[in-house]
């Protein structure tokens, strides 16, 4: 197999297919990795390096060179982990290097192309009757598409003074990026700031900080109960992310990486689902995680969920008990079950090639062994 990215390195896709690598079974895969970025140093590139059994940094080569490397390595099934995003290589993919090919995890949605074979899912992004909109063949894998790395350890979480959060106040948090707050969820969000003082809203730094405040601001909001977080890195950012309370999702734009960041961290989501592949991410991520009763339908029930919870602490330190204790055990973090499951889809793609038969929609079944 080979993974094509610009992201084996202190990226999203980077973390979630960290402890990836080394736990493929050797008996059946030989592990590739094509490198589309040069080495950034981090602790998640040398893991990638040490764990593949192959990773050339192919950053210099033309996409007609990448390819006819890619070709002569004989790959069975080229995984392209980027999609339309930064650093991207789609037209080595449409020279076709590899019999099967199959998109997973950076790029949430179809391609609309016809020279990726698949795109790899799960039963709760991508429904059977939402398979006409997909150019792809959907290859699902049974419990979440998302795959999550259990060796990341968590430092213990600073004050909240330290943190510049209030100390009596619950605290809601969204650590998307900017461009995902629509005016109708920040509408949301600053209802159910109304409702529910003492509560604040904390959020990531960026671009789009005084256009938020101002917005507050005209909402009746105070502009000091929006409280933005620093980017720090990341084993900061997940320590300080275990003082929020609440994380109140984005629509139809899902929070992804920062939703299993949040839920590692012990803190619940609130989400409500769309009909596309992005605004599905963060339910089934909740439903992997056994809290599939934080899916809502509609904005009225976010909100509704959203205000009980900040007057209900004690159901919600009930959540975050869960949480903590289901790192050992929630299907969400079952690393082993999932690699299974990832490599089923593989070589039930491959072998169907192996037969003649041309790509279609299945689901592999659990793996064995597999928390549930």
């Amino acid at each position: 197999m080979g993974y094509v990215s610009s992201d084996f390195g202190d990226h999203p896709c980077g973390h979630h297919l960290a402890g990836v690598y080394a736990r493929h079974d050797r008996a059946h895969f030989e592990v590739y990795a094509y490198a589309l970025a040069t080495d950034d140093g981090s602790e998640y590139r040398r893991r990638a390096a040490r764990d593949c059994d192959v990773l050339v940094d192919v950053t210099a080569l033309s996409s007609r060179h990448i390819a006819e490397r890619i070709a002569a390595d004989r790959i069975d099934v080229l995984i392209d982990l980027n999609g339309y995003t930064t650093g991207h290589r789609t037209e080595v993919f449409a020279m076709r290097p590899a019999p099967v090919q199959m998109g997973y995890l950076g790029f949430p949605g179809t391609m609309g192309a016809g020279f990726i074979d698949y795109l790899i899912a799960d039963p709760w992004i991508v429904p059977e009757d939402a398979e006409r909109w997909y150019a792809e063949s959907i290859a699902r894998l049974p419990i979440c598409h998302q795959i999550n790395d259990p060796d990341e350890g968590l430092l213990p979480p600073p004050t909240r003074q330290a943190a510049g959060l209030p100390g009596n106040a619950f605290v809601f948090c969204n650590f998307n990026h900017h461009v995902k707050i629509t005016p109708e969820v920040f509408a949301a969000w600053m209802r159910v700031l109304r409702a529910t003082e003492p509560s604040a809203l904390w959020l990531v730094d960026g671009a789009g900080r005084e256009n938020l405040c101002r917005h507050a601001a005209a909402a009746g909001v105070a502009r000091e109960r929006l409280i933005f977080a620093p980017r720090v890195p990341r084993a900061q950012y997940l320590a300080r992310t275990r003082l929020a309370d609440l994380f109140l999702d984005t629509r139809p734009y899902n929070a992804h990486s920062t939703a299993t960041d949040a839920l590692w961290s012990g803190v619940p989501l609130v989400t409500c689902p769309g009909e596309s592949f992005a605004s599905r991410v963060a339910a089934s991520v909740l439903r992997a995680a056994g809290l599939a009763e934080l899916v809502v339908r509609d904005l009225a029930e976010y909100e509704a969920l959203a205000v009980a919870l900040a007057r209900d602490p004690a159901r919600v330190r009930a959540y975050r008990d869960r949480l903590e204790a289901g790192r050992a055990h929630l299907p969400v973090f079952d690393l082993e079950a999932r690699v299974r499951e990832l490599e089923a889809a593989y070589g039930h793609a491959v072998a169907r090639h192996g037969q003649g038969l041309p790509p279609a929609s299945f689901t592999v079944p659990a793996a064995a062994g597999s928390r549930t």
